[in-house]
Order: structure tokens, then sequence, then C-alpha cells
């Protein structure tokens, strides 16, 4: 697994609509810091991407299965520590 050690923070926001529809939105920060876009190269931009999108899926399987926005970030933060 790629290692991002730069991310700090992973930020989710789930809610919960009051009718039927289960209803939520996520989010994924990550950084911190100034990462100079112009040194990275288009195979390690890739490959944080595809981190991030990993982490964003394992988070939204959580909550899309109705599962506790604490168990999502827990799934997200998994995914991005690995």
């Amino acid at each position: 697994m790629l290692r991002t050690t730069f991310i700090a923070a992973v930020l989710l926001l789930a809610t919960a609509a009051a009718s039927a529809q289960h209803r939520f939105a996520i989010a994924v920060h990550g950084g911190a810091g100034t990462i100079d876009r112009a040194a990275l190269s288009a195979e390690k931009r890739s490959a944080i991407e595809a981190a991030l999108k990993r982490a964003l899926d394992a988070g939204h399987e959580v909550l899309a299965n109705r599962g506790s926005s604490l168990d999502a970030v827990t799934a997200a933060v998994v995914v991005l520590e690995d």
C-alpha cells in the first residue's frame, strides 16, 4: 500500500435525512502543509489520488450500509494508514 505520510486529517461528514431515503455526504481531506504540484510526477500524483479514492470508497461503503459516521471515519483512516 502507498504510504501517504503527508496526510494529516480525514474529514468525513455524514448526515441522514429524516425521510425514508438515506442521504449522506462524505469528504476526504488529504493534505497537510504545502505540496509543490510541479514537483510531483504524474505517477506519484496518480498514486496519491488513487489512495484518496480508496479511502473515500471505504467510508462511503460504511455509510451506504447505514453504518455510523465513526465507523466510516475509521474505515477511511485505515485505508490511508495502510
